[in-house]
Protein backbone atom coordinates (compact mmCIF):
# COMPACT_ATOMS: atom_id res chain seq x y z
CA UNK A 1 0.00 0.00 0.00
CA UNK A 2 1.55 3.31 -1.07
CA UNK A 3 1.66 6.53 0.98
CA UNK A 4 -1.14 8.15 -1.03
CA UNK A 5 -3.55 5.36 -0.14
CA UNK A 6 -2.53 5.46 3.53
CA UNK A 7 -3.12 9.20 3.65
CA UNK A 8 -6.58 8.86 2.11
CA UNK A 9 -7.66 6.20 4.61
CA UNK A 10 -6.42 8.30 7.52
CA UNK A 11 -8.63 11.16 6.35
CA UNK A 12 -11.69 8.98 6.85
CA UNK A 13 -10.68 7.85 10.34
CA UNK A 14 -10.21 11.30 11.87
CA UNK A 15 -13.91 12.17 11.60
CA UNK A 16 -14.94 13.13 15.18
CA UNK A 17 -16.90 10.42 16.94
CA UNK A 18 -20.08 11.28 18.77
CA UNK A 19 -19.72 11.33 22.58
CA UNK A 20 -21.78 9.02 24.78
CA UNK A 21 -20.13 9.96 28.07
CA UNK A 22 -23.13 11.20 30.06
CA UNK A 23 -25.36 8.46 28.66
CA UNK A 24 -22.86 5.77 29.65
CA UNK A 25 -22.34 7.19 33.15
CA UNK A 26 -26.08 7.40 33.82
CA UNK A 27 -27.35 4.25 32.15
CA UNK A 28 -24.25 2.04 32.01
CA UNK A 29 -24.96 -1.37 30.52
CA UNK A 30 -28.61 -1.34 31.60
CA UNK A 31 -30.91 -2.72 28.91
CA UNK A 32 -33.22 -0.21 27.24
CA UNK A 33 -37.01 -0.53 27.26
CA UNK A 34 -38.66 -0.95 23.85
CA UNK A 35 -42.30 -0.14 23.17
CA UNK A 36 -44.84 -1.25 20.56
CA UNK A 37 -46.04 2.35 20.13
CA UNK A 38 -44.58 5.84 19.76
CA UNK A 39 -46.20 7.09 22.96
CA UNK A 40 -45.24 6.40 26.53
CA UNK A 41 -46.34 7.35 30.03
CA UNK A 42 -43.52 8.73 32.18
CA UNK A 43 -43.91 8.26 35.93
CA UNK A 44 -41.73 10.75 37.81
CA UNK A 45 -41.03 9.54 41.34
CA UNK A 46 -40.15 11.88 44.20
CA UNK A 47 -39.12 9.58 46.98
CA UNK A 48 -38.59 10.21 50.66
CA UNK A 49 -37.05 8.68 53.77
CA UNK A 50 -40.05 8.30 56.03
CA UNK A 51 -40.05 6.04 59.07
CA UNK A 52 -42.84 3.54 59.54
CA UNK A 53 -45.30 4.85 62.19
CA UNK A 54 -45.53 3.31 65.67
CA UNK A 55 -49.00 2.77 67.13
CA UNK A 56 -50.45 1.33 70.31
CA UNK A 57 -51.42 -2.33 70.27
CA UNK A 58 -55.20 -1.85 69.97
CA UNK A 59 -55.32 1.36 67.94
CA UNK A 60 -54.47 -0.27 64.60
CA UNK A 61 -52.59 1.12 61.66
CA UNK A 62 -51.98 4.78 60.91
CA UNK A 63 -52.65 6.29 57.51
CA UNK A 64 -49.44 7.78 56.12
CA UNK A 65 -48.99 10.51 53.55
CA UNK A 66 -48.75 9.09 50.05
CA UNK A 67 -45.42 9.26 48.27
CA UNK A 68 -45.41 11.96 45.60
CA UNK A 69 -45.21 10.94 41.96
CA UNK A 70 -46.41 12.41 38.72
CA UNK A 71 -47.50 10.78 35.47
CA UNK A 72 -47.00 12.45 32.07
CA UNK A 73 -47.87 11.24 28.59
CA UNK A 74 -45.09 11.92 26.11
CA UNK A 75 -44.82 11.17 22.39
CA UNK A 76 -41.30 10.02 21.60
CA UNK A 77 -39.77 12.18 18.86
CA UNK A 78 -39.21 10.60 15.46
CA UNK A 79 -35.54 11.12 14.67
CA UNK A 80 -34.94 10.37 11.00
CA UNK A 81 -31.95 11.84 9.14
CA UNK A 82 -32.41 11.06 5.44
CA UNK A 83 -30.16 10.92 2.39
CA UNK A 84 -31.03 10.80 -1.31
CA UNK A 85 -28.80 8.38 -3.20
CA UNK A 86 -28.58 9.23 -6.90
CA UNK A 87 -26.58 7.97 -9.83
CA UNK A 88 -24.34 11.03 -9.54
CA UNK A 89 -23.46 10.08 -5.95
CA UNK A 90 -22.44 6.60 -7.01
CA UNK A 91 -20.30 7.84 -9.89
CA UNK A 92 -18.11 9.92 -7.58
CA UNK A 93 -15.04 8.65 -5.76
CA UNK A 94 -15.75 8.01 -2.08
CA UNK A 95 -13.52 9.34 0.73
CA UNK A 96 -10.51 7.04 0.93
CA UNK A 97 -11.13 5.46 -2.48
CA UNK A 98 -8.06 5.79 -4.78
CA UNK A 99 -8.64 7.47 -8.14
CA UNK A 100 -6.81 4.78 -10.02
CA UNK A 101 -8.67 1.78 -8.63
CA UNK A 102 -12.32 2.81 -8.57
CA UNK A 103 -15.17 0.59 -7.41
CA UNK A 104 -18.06 -0.69 -9.44
CA UNK A 105 -21.51 0.85 -8.90
CA UNK A 106 -22.73 -1.96 -6.60
CA UNK A 107 -19.60 -1.94 -4.45
CA UNK A 108 -19.64 1.84 -4.25
CA UNK A 109 -23.32 1.82 -3.25
CA UNK A 110 -22.57 -0.55 -0.39
CA UNK A 111 -19.59 1.53 0.74
CA UNK A 112 -21.58 4.77 0.38
CA UNK A 113 -24.44 3.44 2.52
CA UNK A 114 -21.96 2.18 5.13
CA UNK A 115 -20.58 5.73 5.39
CA UNK A 116 -24.10 7.14 5.72
CA UNK A 117 -25.05 4.62 8.41
CA UNK A 118 -21.99 5.66 10.39
CA UNK A 119 -22.67 9.38 9.86
CA UNK A 120 -26.33 9.09 10.87
CA UNK A 121 -25.47 6.89 13.86
CA UNK A 122 -23.16 9.62 15.13
CA UNK A 123 -25.98 12.17 14.71
CA UNK A 124 -28.35 9.96 16.72
CA UNK A 125 -25.74 9.53 19.45
CA UNK A 126 -25.23 13.29 19.70
CA UNK A 127 -28.96 13.89 20.00
CA UNK A 128 -29.33 11.31 22.78
CA UNK A 129 -26.39 12.86 24.64
CA UNK A 130 -28.05 16.27 24.22
CA UNK A 131 -31.36 14.93 25.58
CA UNK A 132 -29.58 13.59 28.66
CA UNK A 133 -27.61 16.82 29.23
CA UNK A 134 -30.71 18.97 28.82
CA UNK A 135 -32.59 17.05 31.50
CA UNK A 136 -29.63 17.13 33.87
CA UNK A 137 -28.99 20.87 33.66
CA UNK A 138 -32.47 22.32 33.06
CA UNK A 139 -34.79 19.73 34.61
CA UNK A 140 -36.75 19.69 31.37
CA UNK A 141 -36.67 17.98 28.00
CA UNK A 142 -37.82 20.45 25.36
CA UNK A 143 -37.80 19.16 21.80
CA UNK A 144 -38.86 20.87 18.60
CA UNK A 145 -38.66 19.87 14.95
CA UNK A 146 -40.60 19.84 11.71
CA UNK A 147 -44.20 19.31 12.82
CA UNK A 148 -43.15 18.27 16.34
CA UNK A 149 -43.03 20.16 19.64
CA UNK A 150 -43.22 18.67 23.11
CA UNK A 151 -41.81 19.24 26.57
CA UNK A 152 -41.28 16.94 29.51
CA UNK A 153 -41.07 18.96 32.74
CA UNK A 154 -39.44 16.97 35.53
CA UNK A 155 -40.29 19.48 38.32
CA UNK A 156 -36.61 19.57 39.20
CA UNK A 157 -35.67 21.51 42.36
CA UNK A 158 -32.14 20.48 43.41
CA UNK A 159 -30.30 23.64 42.36
CA UNK A 160 -27.46 25.25 44.33
CA UNK A 161 -25.18 28.29 44.22
CA UNK A 162 -21.66 28.36 45.64
CA UNK A 163 -21.19 31.07 48.27
CA UNK A 164 -18.54 32.29 47.90
CA UNK A 165 -18.08 31.26 44.29
CA UNK A 166 -15.11 29.07 43.48
CA UNK A 167 -13.01 31.91 42.08
CA UNK A 168 -12.92 33.43 45.57
CA UNK A 169 -9.76 32.76 47.60
CA UNK A 170 -11.82 31.62 50.61
CA UNK A 171 -13.94 29.09 48.66
CA UNK A 172 -13.94 25.47 49.78
CA UNK A 173 -15.08 23.45 46.73
CA UNK A 174 -14.80 20.01 48.33
CA UNK A 175 -16.87 21.10 51.33
CA UNK A 176 -19.47 22.53 48.92
CA UNK A 177 -19.63 19.23 47.03
CA UNK A 178 -20.04 17.37 50.32
CA UNK A 179 -22.91 19.61 51.43
CA UNK A 180 -24.75 19.33 48.09
CA UNK A 181 -24.24 15.58 48.02
CA UNK A 182 -25.77 15.18 51.48
CA UNK A 183 -28.70 17.43 50.60
CA UNK A 184 -29.51 15.44 47.44
CA UNK A 185 -29.04 12.18 49.30
CA UNK A 186 -31.37 13.27 52.11
CA UNK A 187 -34.38 12.91 49.81
CA UNK A 188 -33.04 10.87 46.89
CA UNK A 189 -30.23 8.50 45.94
CA UNK A 190 -26.79 9.55 47.20
CA UNK A 191 -24.68 10.98 44.31
CA UNK A 192 -21.18 9.66 43.74
CA UNK A 193 -20.27 11.35 40.44
CA UNK A 194 -19.50 14.97 39.56
CA UNK A 195 -19.17 16.29 36.01
CA UNK A 196 -17.88 19.81 35.38
CA UNK A 197 -16.69 21.95 32.43
CA UNK A 198 -13.13 23.17 31.96
CA UNK A 199 -13.64 26.60 33.57
CA UNK A 200 -15.05 25.06 36.74
CA UNK A 201 -12.22 22.50 36.84
CA UNK A 202 -9.64 25.30 36.57
CA UNK A 203 -11.22 27.12 39.53
CA UNK A 204 -11.41 23.86 41.51
CA UNK A 205 -7.72 23.05 41.01
CA UNK A 206 -6.67 26.66 41.73
CA UNK A 207 -8.51 26.70 45.06
CA UNK A 208 -6.19 27.04 48.04
CA UNK A 209 -8.37 24.69 50.09
CA UNK A 210 -8.18 21.96 47.45
CA UNK A 211 -4.42 22.35 47.12
CA UNK A 212 -4.02 22.23 50.91
CA UNK A 213 -6.06 19.05 51.19
CA UNK A 214 -3.98 17.27 48.55
CA UNK A 215 -0.65 18.60 49.84
CA UNK A 216 -0.93 16.72 53.11
CA UNK A 217 1.69 14.12 53.97
CA UNK A 218 1.42 10.65 55.52
CA UNK A 219 -2.28 10.30 54.69
CA UNK A 220 -4.21 9.19 51.63
CA UNK A 221 -6.87 11.88 51.18
CA UNK A 222 -7.66 10.84 47.63
CA UNK A 223 -6.32 10.70 44.12
CA UNK A 224 -6.14 13.62 41.74
CA UNK A 225 -4.39 12.23 38.68
CA UNK A 226 -6.02 13.78 35.62
CA UNK A 227 -6.16 11.39 32.68
CA UNK A 228 -7.50 12.55 29.32
CA UNK A 229 -9.34 10.33 26.87
CA UNK A 230 -7.94 9.79 23.40
CA UNK A 231 -10.23 12.40 21.83
CA UNK A 232 -9.46 14.96 24.55
CA UNK A 233 -13.13 15.53 25.42
CA UNK A 234 -13.17 13.89 28.87
CA UNK A 235 -10.70 14.20 31.73
CA UNK A 236 -10.95 11.72 34.58
CA UNK A 237 -9.80 13.92 37.44
CA UNK A 238 -9.82 11.39 40.26
CA UNK A 239 -11.62 10.25 43.36
CA UNK A 240 -12.25 12.00 46.70
CA UNK A 241 -12.92 9.30 49.31
CA UNK A 242 -13.78 11.85 52.02
CA UNK A 243 -17.02 12.55 50.16
CA UNK A 244 -17.14 9.39 47.99
CA UNK A 245 -17.11 11.35 44.74
CA UNK A 246 -15.61 10.71 41.30
CA UNK A 247 -14.72 13.86 39.35
CA UNK A 248 -14.82 14.29 35.56
CA UNK A 249 -14.27 17.20 33.19
CA UNK A 250 -16.38 17.05 30.03
CA UNK A 251 -15.73 19.46 27.17
CA UNK A 252 -17.48 17.83 24.19
CA UNK A 253 -19.68 20.04 22.01
CA UNK A 254 -22.45 19.69 19.47
CA UNK A 255 -23.39 21.92 16.53
CA UNK A 256 -26.44 24.08 17.22
CA UNK A 257 -27.33 26.31 14.25
CA UNK A 258 -23.69 26.49 13.23
CA UNK A 259 -22.44 27.26 16.74
CA UNK A 260 -20.42 24.83 18.85
CA UNK A 261 -22.36 24.36 22.10
CA UNK A 262 -21.09 22.47 25.14
CA UNK A 263 -23.11 19.62 26.61
CA UNK A 264 -21.99 20.81 30.06
CA UNK A 265 -22.60 24.57 30.34
CA UNK A 266 -19.93 26.90 31.65
CA UNK A 267 -19.87 27.90 35.33
CA UNK A 268 -22.00 24.92 36.40
CA UNK A 269 -21.54 21.34 37.54
CA UNK A 270 -23.81 18.38 38.11
CA UNK A 271 -23.69 15.61 40.71
CA UNK A 272 -25.61 12.36 40.29
CA UNK A 273 -25.53 8.67 41.24
CA UNK A 274 -23.68 6.39 38.84
CA UNK A 275 -25.51 3.71 36.85
CA UNK A 276 -25.05 1.12 39.61
CA UNK A 277 -27.00 3.30 42.05
CA UNK A 278 -29.69 5.05 40.02
CA UNK A 279 -32.94 3.91 38.38
CA UNK A 280 -32.71 6.01 35.21
CA UNK A 281 -33.92 4.27 32.07
CA UNK A 282 -33.36 4.54 28.31
CA UNK A 283 -36.60 4.15 26.40
CA UNK A 284 -37.30 3.71 22.68
CA UNK A 285 -40.66 4.03 20.96
CA UNK A 286 -41.49 1.77 18.03
CA UNK A 287 -40.41 2.70 14.50
CA UNK A 288 -43.07 2.21 11.83
CA UNK A 289 -42.38 1.26 8.22
CA UNK A 290 -45.35 2.08 5.95
CA UNK A 291 -43.98 -0.04 3.09
CA UNK A 292 -43.72 -3.15 5.25
CA UNK A 293 -46.78 -2.12 7.29
CA UNK A 294 -45.03 -3.13 10.48
CA UNK A 295 -43.55 -1.62 13.65
CA UNK A 296 -40.11 -2.50 14.95
CA UNK A 297 -38.92 -2.52 18.57
CA UNK A 298 -35.36 -1.36 18.01
CA UNK A 299 -33.13 1.57 18.92
CA UNK A 300 -32.25 2.32 15.28
CA UNK A 301 -34.19 1.26 12.20
CA UNK A 302 -32.66 1.63 8.70
CA UNK A 303 -35.34 2.34 6.09
CA UNK A 304 -34.94 2.21 2.30
CA UNK A 305 -37.42 3.27 -0.38
CA UNK A 306 -37.25 4.34 -4.02
CA UNK A 307 -38.66 7.11 -6.20
CA UNK A 308 -38.97 5.75 -9.76
CA UNK A 309 -39.72 9.21 -11.22
CA UNK A 310 -36.42 10.71 -10.10
CA UNK A 311 -34.56 7.39 -10.36
CA UNK A 312 -33.30 7.93 -6.81
CA UNK A 313 -33.09 5.83 -3.66
CA UNK A 314 -33.81 7.18 -0.19
CA UNK A 315 -32.12 6.01 2.98
CA UNK A 316 -32.99 7.12 6.48
CA UNK A 317 -32.06 5.90 9.93
CA UNK A 318 -35.04 6.12 12.26
CA UNK A 319 -35.21 6.16 16.04
CA UNK A 320 -37.64 7.24 18.78
CA UNK A 321 -35.38 7.81 21.81
CA UNK A 322 -36.35 9.01 25.26
CA UNK A 323 -33.83 8.93 28.11
CA UNK A 324 -35.84 9.06 31.34
CA UNK A 325 -34.24 10.45 34.50
CA UNK A 326 -37.25 9.38 36.51
CA UNK A 327 -35.91 9.68 40.08
CA UNK A 328 -35.82 13.46 39.82
CA UNK A 329 -34.58 14.07 43.37
CA UNK A 330 -31.38 12.07 42.82
CA UNK A 331 -29.18 14.66 41.13
CA UNK A 332 -28.22 18.27 41.70
CA UNK A 333 -26.95 21.21 39.66
CA UNK A 334 -24.76 23.92 41.12
CA UNK A 335 -23.64 27.29 39.76
CA UNK A 336 -20.13 27.78 41.13
CA UNK A 337 -18.77 30.73 39.13
CA UNK A 338 -20.27 34.17 38.57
Amino acid sequence: MDEYTKMMLAAVRIIPRAPRFLRNLLFGGRSAIFSDTAKCTVDMYKGGRKLAPIVARRIGGKVVEKTAWDSTDFTTPLVAPRDIVTEEDLEKRLPGEPDYNGMGIQDRRAAYLALKVDEFTQMHDRLEEYMVAQQLFTGKLTLTGDGYADELDLSFTNTYTADPDWADATAKPIDDLAAWKLDVGSHGVMPDTCVMPADVYAAFMASASVQAEYDKRNILPGTLQPQMTANGEVVSVGYIPRIDMWLYVYSATYDLNGTATAYVPAKKLVIFPSAERNSYQMYYGACYDAVKKASFRVDRYPRFFEDPKSNAEYFELQSRPLPILRDVDSWGVATVLE
